[in-house]
């Protein structure tokens, strides 16, 4: 998807400036049915092209929202595999297809693309695909290794962030058809790839002994992969007509529903984190408005606005592998902090900085302030698995499960609503700036404030947990963490160092 992403844009932005110039000016289209990319910055084709990629992203996870349950039913009856092979051929359909539509503006409209997202029908999307990598992976993994397991496969979707935007650039400066037809052969690959790999469901059934087993082997997509929803490993239901199994499931999404209803409403803190979730969640839609931005606003080609998204992919692995870690370990070991302690802290600094940067990025009157606004927003960028860490106290232990699936629902409501609202609100800023100007970074900036917000919370608001999970009967036992950073419990003040206070 990452070297897929920059030429896909100048094929719609091509598409539509065909439109526009076949009624304006047809002496600008070229022989061959293309533009200069130059003359495609104009307003009405730019805002056309994001309201195209925001509505593109919504449709592309609803298959997933709708289908991970039935899919996850086959998968747990009848293996991983080829369920993984169909997504395969699935998502190379879907590639395809925008490839056909784009190469024929004159025969079929530029919005048919959205058509692509039915093909997800046929396996359930990225969203179904992601869970099913995770699954496998924990098929064959034993608990302890696991997490590494996890990293490794997000170290390496970061990596991909970084290599492949500047491989797209270099050959988008070429004809950005060849990055295009690269993408949908390497994607085209992923068949007999998914053809050649073995089926975990046996090994996951031979590894498991007991029902703790199961449900210690139980995959939590969301832990590393927030929007995506968790198929289960094999269960109970294993021998189970598929109908049986669907039907199962189905009765237990409704029971869990209602239960949670009551759940979000035991403590206000839950409803409040699941808030920060969903908003969060539409950073995604700036992703994928970045590169559009960074060419209307600094007239650069789209090929050189990618080399920025990689660089910020970079950060985001620097921080993600480096910063994050070193600094979990400085306020734990030398600073004696607990880890309750620990994440609050961070999760206030990360959004805040988060929030200064989007702004400095919709603000920014030049590249090289673009950076740094890009360069502070990725240091936020672990905010989130900080919130999902200090969450977990304020539920009992057996309703943790309830709590991420809910979390799961809300990120992926909010992947979903934040790529329309961020392409609704670059449309504005078009129209308000006349095409130019700070107005270009609306996008940016509301959700700066909207972080803003959510960031002035988590520093006023006393927030309670305990870095293991201790329960009285009557629930949690707190430690109130003020902004300060000392613990402040009932017998009195304990410092970040450790030593009681008269």
């Amino acid at each position: 998807m990452n070297l897929f992403e920059a030429p896909r844009t100048r094929l719609f932005e091509n598409s539509f400036c065909y439109d526009f110039y076949s009624i304006h000016d047809p002496s600008r289209i070229g022989e061959d049915g293309i533009v200069d990319e130059k003359l495609c910055k104009i307003d009405p084709v730019q805002a056309q092209v994001a309201t195209l990629k925001g509505w593109q992203g919504f449709l592309d996870y609803l298959p997933g929202l709708f289908l991970a349950i039935p899919y996850g039913a086959l998968a747990d009856k009848y293996g991983r595999k080829w369920l993984m092979v169909l997504n395969a051929v699935s998502l190379t359909c879907r590639y395809a297809w925008v490839y056909v539509v784009c190469s024929f503006p004159r025969v079929f409209p530029l919005h048919l693309v959205w058509l692509e997202a039915v093909l997800g029908i046929f396996g359930g999307g990225f969203v179904v695909t992601m869970a099913l990598v995770y699954v496998m992976i924990s098929d064959v993994t034993h608990q302890s290794f696991r997490a590494n397991s996890f990293y490794r496969l997000h170290g390496f979707n970061l990596m991909t962030a970084v290599l492949a935007p500047p491989l797209a650039s270099v050959l988008m400066e070429r004809n950005h058809w060849i990055p295009v037809t690269l993408s949908i052969g390497i994607q085209a690959m992923t068949v007999p790839l998914s053809l050649a790999l073995p089926e975990t469901l046996q090994t996951a059934e031979q590894d498991r002994t007991t029902a703790d087993d199961a449900s210690a082997n139980a995959i939590h997509t969301n832990d590393l992969e927030p929007s995506s929803p968790k198929i289960s490993s094999p269960s109970i239901y294993s021998e189970r007509g598929f109908a049986g199994v669907l039907r199962q499931r189905l009765k237990t999404l409704l029971v869990t529903v209602h239960a949670n209803a009551t759940f979000l409403t035991k403590d206000w803190h839950i409803p409040f984190f699941m808030g920060v979730f969903f908003f969060f969640m539409w950073i995604n839609g700036l992703d994928i408005l970045l590169i559009q931005y960074i060419s209307k606003r600094y007239f650069l080609t789209l090929a050189r606005g990618s080399l920025l998204y990689s660089l910020q992919a970079a950060v985001y692995m620097f921080t993600l592998l480096l910063i994050l870690p070193a600094l979990s370990t400085f306020l734990v070991k030398r600073k004696a902090y607990t880890g309750t302690a620990k994440d609050i802290l961070l999760s206030r600094w990360s959004l805040s900085v988060l929030a200064l940067g989007c702004l400095l990025v919709g603000l920014a009157p030049t590249v090289p302030t673009l950076i740094i606004g890009q360069f502070i927003a990725a240091f936020g960028i672990g905010a989130l698995a900080m919130i999902r860490s200090l969450m977990t106290p304020y539920v009992q232990q057996n309703e943790v499960g309830k709590l991420y699936a809910v979390t799961s629902v809300m990120e992926t409501a909010g992947v979903m609503i934040g790529f329309p609202v961020t392409a609704g609100l670059f449309e504005v800023g078009l129209k308000r700036g006349e095409g130019q100007g700070v107005w270009l970074g609306l996008p940016f900036m509301v959700i700066a404030g909207i972080l803003a917000v959510v960031a002035a919370l988590m520093w006023v608001l006393r927030l309670e947990g305990t870095e293991e999970k201790h329960r009285s009967g009557d629930g949690v036992v707190p430690v109130v963490i003020p902004v300060s950073g000392s613990l402040v419990a009932e017998d009195g003040v304990v410092d970040v160092e450790g030593e009681d206070r008269e």
